[in-house]
């Protein structure tokens, strides 16, 4: 489970776009998207929480996962621009 998910879950096409919650950041680079996600979730969730428990420790798998990645979505940066998110109404 903890092999770079935040990193998988930004890559994918239903992450652009996505619907997130009033409090979500407007937008996140695609450079190192997957480690960005993870940090800000274990930040939301706060001590504690369950959600952070886990992504705390995918943190590390993620910026492997984004370093590995970091030719393509340096392009995709530059020719897409960020992940953008549409907030839940």
């Amino acid at each position: 489970m903890l092999s770079g998910c935040g990193t998988f879950i930004t890559q994918t096409n239903d992450f652009n776009e996505a619907k997130c919650s009033p409090n979500a950041p407007a937008s996140i680079p695609r450079t190192y998207s997957g480690t960005i996600l993870d940090i800000w979730t274990v930040a939301a969730d706060g001590p504690g929480g369950q959600m952070a428990a886990f992504l705390f420790w995918d943190i590390p798998f993620s910026l492997i996962g984004d370093t590995v990645i970091l030719p393509y979505t340096a392009v995709r940066q530059m020719t897409s621009g960020s992940h953008r998110c549409v907030p839940n109404q």
